[in-house]
């Protein structure tokens, strides 16, 4: 598991080892730090998406699966996990 706070631009660079070997990705993203990196959360969340991953939140010491960032939303630690990879987490 490998963990950057930065989010977005760190995720999309060259060396995608996520797509080789499809490690959990932990990540806080909070939506005042990634506006001023230019993204929104729910860019990381489809990027994620868009090579296999489901994003998790946890809650009550277990795992939720999440949709995506609203203004409503609390979270801000969050949890990518490869859907074949990880199926039976």
């Amino acid at each position: 598991m490998w963990h950057w706070g930065s989010g977005t631009p760190i995720f999309q660079g060259g060396n995608r080892d996520d797509k080789k070997y499809k490690p959990i990705v932990f990540s806080e993203i909070l939506r005042k730090w990634s506006k001023k990196f230019g993204y929104h959360p729910n860019d990381l969340i489809k990027l994620f998406e868009d090579i296999g991953y489901e994003c998790y939140v946890i809650e009550d010491k277990r795992f939720k699966k999440f949709g995506y960032v609203d203004d409503n939303t609390v979270e801000t630690n969050y949890l990518f996990f490869h859907k074949e990879k990880h199926a039976d987490m």
